[in-house]
C-alpha cells in the first residue's frame, strides 16, 4: 500500500453495528471486506500493496466468528504497525440489553451458538483484550 493508504479494522460485539459501519466506510470510498479470515490477511495486504493506488483505503470487518481471532489479533495488529501500515482499530460496542433486542428483532442466533444473552456475555469476556487495545471504542 502506498504511504498515503489508510487501513481500518472494524471489530467489536456481534450486533453492535459492524456491518453498518463497513457500509458507511464503503460509501466514503473504502474497499471493504467483512469476515476475512486472519490467516489470509498477510496475503491480502501483499496483494493490495502490489496494486499501488488501487486500494489506498481499506476496511476489514473482523469479529468473534474468526476462531483464531482472539489469539492472533494483537500480534497481527503489531505486525501491521511495524510494517509501516497506517492502521487503526475501531471497536463497536453496545449495552447487553440493546444487543439482545437487536438479535430478537433479526431472529438471528448468536455466533457462539449459545442463547443470545449467554453468547453476549461470553463474547464480551473473550474480546475484552481487543477492546482495550483498540484505537477507538464506540458504544
Amino acid at each position: 500500500m502506498p504511504e498515503s493508504s489508510y487501513f481500518v479494522i472494524v471489530t467489536g460485539m456481534s450486533g453492535a453495528g459492524k456491518s453498518q459501519a463497513l457500509n458507511c466506510l464503503e460509501d466514503i470510498g473504502f474497499f471493504c471486506v467483512d469476515n476475512l479470515p486472519l490467516m489470509i490477511l498477510p496475503k491480502f495486504i501483499e496483494l493490495t500493496r502490489s496494486l499501488s493506488g488501487k486500494f489506498n483505503k481499506v476496511a476489514l470487518g473482523i469479529d468473534i466468528r474468526e476462531g483464531a481471532f482472539l489469539k492472533n489479533f494483537g500480534p497481527l495488529l503489531e505486525e501491521l504497525k511495524l510494517a509501516g501500515m497506517n492502521c487503526r482499530t475501531l471497536f463497536l460496542d453496545a449495552d447487553d440489553k440493546i444487543l439482545v433486542r437487536r438479535f430478537s428483532e433479526t431472529r438471528r442466533k448468536h455466533p457462539l451458538g449459545k442463547s443470545v444473552l449467554a453468547g453476549i456475555k461470553e463474547e464480551r469476556k473473550k474480546i475484552s483484550v481487543i477492546k482495550k487495545i483498540s484505537d477507538r471504542v464506540i458504544n
